[in-house]
């Protein structure tokens, strides 16, 4: 054999030719059964003929393949080395470093070396990646490990099973050369007979952490490495079950459905004397169909006709059977057996299937005869702890959260996961788009238009088919992601339609056509070309939005018209939410804390350059799956049970719809029966009464008009609505009766409307009115006249000295600083209200819009930054009214550094006798400076006013575009739980149509502030300019102070449903005048 070596002559990880040496052919996962009983478990880890390899193996890590020692050798001493955990990342080891990209493949784009060219022969400047070429610093990980083989094992057929190795290895068993693998997501399998002993054999595996498959597996996450999930070896008969492929097909209109499939056996002499056994059972073991098949022995020309060499056909009915369905995931279990010539069962394998049909019809997805809706979320394999390794049980708290959030389908991005993931969509019931391991976004389309790598991209997708083709949660198959198009995908697409004309297949990158990609996937359309596919009249594929609402930062606005598209298009049919998980790894702070960490947080030596480092951070749950509060609009949206307003159907239409509503089941297969509905009726924000909604039964799909019709007391002037709690009506398994799946809101008549004259108020009996669950007062029209009428006894003087202005009265003393203009104290009865303000503000931490240097409106709004802010007091006048009232007048200017445009804040404090402050403030705002974040005032609360009380949008977080899980209410929180802690720290904690709010102490002292005109808020225990500053949680120290911050306008939170830099024209806060008017009142 040696001279054959010698033709050997590139290094495999370098080689597109070379993709793996002595690997097994892919199929589905084996169980290596012991018995038919055993089989119908599905359980594949507890046969005698299987053993886990899992558990703590010897490491050793190097810089480069070339610098390994032989430790495949059995005289090798590893007593030296360190031990590690297998399966796991060697990063989160303390091995090496991890290493976060987007698109930028993970090495140094100035280096030299073949893996980099310079087209122009320039120096001095970023190269372009070469594949197949890799940098010759690769690291290296070496594995061992001892096993022991049983003495009955030699009597059979020995493999090695690696569930996922990342990136490209070579294996060696007791010192021999077995194989070499590359495609770090799929199974790779080798056959160890031959080199195997009974008792104790070794294991040795060199891991190499960068191969010329890295070009495609390009992918938008950390690079890390190492044998990263479980690791198996079975012992199967000489005589044995390969491979089979079973389509579980419903009859659309009688209860019956057909289940066809192929089992394949090895190949010897004297295999067609074998035959197959196919069972059919139910979850309890209940025997439904059976058949039994002969082998056979010789393939046609076509497969249509009969199956290929050494296979076994079958088509069996099975009667009263259901079907399996994300909202209704029955599955069945079918048990194969392979019978001798003596009759004898000599082996078994078995599966789950699930009864279910895709198809589309007339442009639009079918699932089981009815209009598919996908209510999807792009998925990582990701754990903070474990990198890409990921526990069963992490996976099954994933999937609880889904479904609780409303979520029917996964989208493996942007590769295919572990087994374990697809038999658990399949339990719990989730679609799953099942993505091939294929990016190279970094060289964009250059291998798909290159025949050199046509066959690498077609084995991938083959393995991929081969190894999960069985579950029926699969509906859908990508071809990858962001690799361009060409002939190289279409190769992909034909192998999968011509195999698997069963699911869709999909692809979107380059929007190919229908020879490619089944569907119209495009990733964060924007409205205008979600309407252009949709009257495309040359294509009408049906539109499911591989990627959309893009997260980073704070992000999430417009989701509401996913939902109006899905109701208006039938051709619309989802998407899915980019992404579900934030994809951080825990690091350590210097004093030995944990936090959750991105791009840069580990001293690697490549941080991507061309993206956010925190672009890791996508998810609508945090790392540990706490979700965020686009999480909940999410929850809303895809609420199954719908409470839909009555619109105006035209301008003639002036007939009185309140209270009046339409309930739309949108379950594609489950009735009303699941759910209850409590309502609430709130009057000025406060329930007031709630009670048992009668949900009316509706079938899947059903709608009907529905009013609430609810005698109660009303009071005049008094604002009401009522909401509808759509909750489950008794334990699933992921939710426990009474939780909360969607709210709906709608307003209802008035109170009749009643005029109070308030001028015979005393100023105690106007804060006692405050302290009533009406707001009225603050609303009221005399809310500017005096209160006070024994102006004597409460007379308000004023004090002016050089730099300050003191207006007193017995009780209280506010002081305005004379250079700013600015409110910088209020004290009452020996307490101090405020630190500072109200002064205007036009600024906000960052969220999704401008989220960094370069980043979407980043560059429009930086200059309204603190550091680029100039503000000078121009006028500066005091009024007294009798000896009741004060009036403070002040005009600000408002300048920013590199903008010769803007801002004149023209400000009003009307002070009465009791202390109470009406504020009046006009900003007048040169257009030219486009749109701003905010328009607003800040307020400086002392510590101490931690308790928080509102009446506005919530309880959770809301903004313009991005209000539809928040209802009108009075609510109670406190100042620190009004923040989120997005990663990096971001905006949070908005509140949208806020009539009037209060900060107390536990002393009980409060101010309250209320606003004729609905205004949007937040309060923090820190700075826009802390939050700016801060790249990680802990890095944000609370002050003891809250900073409150009430706008007339505040702008959405971006995104549109597409890219979170997209802020439309209708959620800006434009550069225009505004007023605003809010009163302060103290107690």
């Amino acid at each position: 054999m040696e001279q054959y070596i010698r033709f050997h002559t590139k290094k495999d990880w370098e080689n597109p030719d070379v993709m793996s040496i002595n690997r097994e052919q892919t199929h589905a996962p084996w169980g290596a059964y012991e018995n038919a009983e055993q089989a119908a478990t599905c359980n594949r880890t507890i046969s005698k003929w299987v053993q886990s390899l899992d558990g703590t193996w010897k490491f050793s890590y190097y810089s480069k393949p070339e610098l390994v020692d032989p430790f495949w050798k059995d005289e090798f001493d590893s007593s030296a080395w360190e031990d590690i955990k297998v399966p796991g990342n060697w990063e989160v080891q303390g091995f090496g470093k991890p290493i976060y990209t987007n698109f930028v493949y993970p090495w140094d784009y100035f280096s030299k070396g073949k893996h980099m060219i310079y087209p122009h022969n320039e120096e001095g400047v970023r190269g372009i990646p070469n594949p197949p070429f890799i940098p010759e610093e690769n690291p290296v990980g070496c594995y061992l490990r001892k096993f022991n083989i049983p003495k009955e094992w030699l009597d059979r057929e020995i493999f090695i099973h690696f569930k996922g190795v990342e990136t490209a290895y070579y294996l060696w068993i007791n010192g021999k050369e077995v194989g070499y693998s590359q495609d770090s997501k799929l199974p790779s399998e080798f056959n160890i007979t031959n080199f195997i002993k009974e008792g104790e054999n070794t294991v040795a595996v060199q891991v190499m952490r960068f191969a010329d498959s890295t070009y495609l597996e390009d992918q938008d996450y950390w690079h890390l490495s190492g044998i990263y999930r479980s690791v198996y070896l079975y012992a199967k008969p000489k005589a044995r079950i390969v491979d089979w492929k079973i389509d579980a097909i419903p009859d659309l209109h009688y209860p019956f459905g057909i289940v066809k499939a192929d089992v394949s056996i090895n190949r010897f002499n004297g295999f067609a004397n074998y035959r197959i056994k196919l069972d059919i059972l139910d979850m309890n073991d209940r025997l439904l169909a059976s058949a039994i098949s002969g082998i056979n022995p010789q393939a046609a020309f076509r497969a249509y006709e009969k199956p290929t060499s050494n296979t076994a056909r079958f088509e069996i009915r099975v009667d009263n059977i259901e079907h399996w369905t994300p909202e209704t995931p029955v599955l069945y279990k079918a048990v194969i057996t392979l019978i001798s010539p003596e009759n004898k069962d000599v082996d078994f394998e078995s599966c789950k299937i699930g009864f279910r049909k895709i198809e589309i019809r007339n442009g639009i997805i079918l699932l089981n005869g009815k209009r598919l809706i996908v209510k999807g979320v792009n998925r990582h394999e990701h754990e903070a702890y474990g990198g890409r390794t990921v526990t069963e049980a992490h996976m099954i708290e994933e999937i609880k959260l889904m479904k609780k959030l409303g979520i029917n389908s996964v989208r493996t991005c942007h590769y295919p996961d572990d087994p374990v993931w697809y038999d658990l969509c399949d339990e719990w019931g989730l679609l799953v788009v099942c993505e091939c391991n294929l990016e190279t976004h970094g060289v964009e389309g250059g291998l798909t238009h290159d025949p050199a790598w046509g066959t690498n991209f077609l084995e991938r997708t083959i393995r991929m088919v081969l190894t999960h083709k069985n579950h029926p949660s699969i509906y859908s198959w990508s071809l990858g992601n962001e690799s361009g198009v060409g002939a190289n995908h279409a190769a992909m697409a034909g192998w999968i339609k011509e195999y698997d004309p069963s699911r869709l297949c999909q692809y979107e990158s380059g929007e190919p056509g229908k020879n490619i990609s089944d569907v119209r996937c495009n990733m964060y359309a924007t409205q205008d070309k979600i309407m252009q596919m949709l009257t495309d009249i040359e294509d009408n594929r049906p539109i499911v939005l591989v990627e959309y609402l893009y997260q980073i930062r704070n992000a999430g606005g417009g989701m509401y018209k996913f939902g109006e598209l899905v109701e208006k298009y039938s051709r619309f049919q989802g998407g899915y939410i980019w992404d579900w998980q934030d994809k951080c790894l825990v690091a350590k702070t210097v004093d030995g804390k944990e936090f959750f960490a991105y791009g840069g947080d580990f001293n690697e030596s490549i941080v991507d350059w061309t993206m956010p480092a925190f672009m890791t951070n996508n998810g609508i749950v945090l790392p540990d799956l706490t979700p965020k509060p686009v999480a909940h609009e999410a929850r809303q949206v895809y609420c199954p049970i719908v409470f839909s307003e009555i619109r105006q159907t035209h301008q003639h239409d002036h007939a009185d719809h309140t209270g009046q509503f339409i309930i739309k089941n949108r379950n594609m297969f489950l009735d009303t029966k699941p759910y209850k509905v409590i309502y609430c009726i709130r009057e000025n924000g406060y329930p007031v009464q709630t009670g048992i909604y009668d949900l009316p039964y509706l079938k899947a799909g059903e709608e009907i008009f529905a009013a609430f019709d609810c005698d109660f007391e009303k009071k005049p002037n008094a604002e009401y609505h009522v909401e509808f709690s759509v909750q489950y009506a008794s334990d699933t398994p992921f939710a426990q009766e009474g939780y909360e799946l969607g709210c709906y809101q709608f307003r209802l008549h008035s109170g009749a409307y009643s005029y109070t004259d308030f001028s015979d108020f005393s100023c105690g009996s106007f804060n006692n009115a405050m302290d009533e669950k009406s707001p009225e007062p603050a609303h009221s029209p005399s809310v500017g006249k005096n209160p006070c009428p024994q102006p004597d006894k409460r007379k308000i003087t004023t004090e002016d000295c050089d730099e300050i202005l003191k207006i007193m009265a017995p009780g209280f003393t506010a002081t305005f600083n004379k250079n700013t203009g600015i409110l910088s104290s209020f004290v009452k009865n020996g307490t101090d209200y405020l630190v500072k303000g109200p002064v205007e503000c036009f600024t906000r931490p960052f969220t999704g819009i401008d989220a960094q240097e370069g980043w979407g409106r980043f560059g429009v709004w930086k200059i309204y930054d603190s550091s680029n802010t100039l503000s000078s007091l121009k006028e500066f006048s005091v009024t007294t009214s009798g000896n009741t009232k004060i009036k403070v007048e002040t005009v600000r200017e408002v300048t920013f550094i590199g903008s010769p445009y803007g801002i004149v804040v023209l400000t009003g404090y009307d002070i009465d006798c009791e202390g109470k402050i009406i504020v009046r403030a006009t900003y007048m705002i040169n257009q030219s400076l486009l749109d701003l974040p905010r328009v607003g005032m800040e307020i400086v609360i002392p510590e101490g006013f931690e308790n928080l009380e509102y009446y506005g949008l919530g309880p959770v977080e809301n903004y313009r575009d991005r209000k539809q899980a928040a209802r009108l209410g009075v609510f109670k929180s406190r100042v620190e739980k009004e923040h989120f802690p997005f990663i990096p720290p971001s905006e949070n904690g908005g509140h949208e149509e806020t009539r009037w709010l209060s900060l107390s102490s536990e002393n009980g002292r409060m101010i309250k502030i209320a606003s004729p005109i609905p205004f949007h808020f937040d309060v923090h225990h820190n700075t826009i300019d802390d939050y700016k500053n801060a790249k990680h949680e802990h890095e944000l120290v609370r002050r003891k102070e809250s900073y409150l911050h009430i706008d007339v306008a505040h702008s959405g939170i971006g995104s549109d449903m597409g890219w979170s830099t997209f802020l439309p024209e209708s959620e800006r806060v434009k550069a225009q005048n505004y007023i605003m008017e809010f009163t302060i009142t103290f107690a």
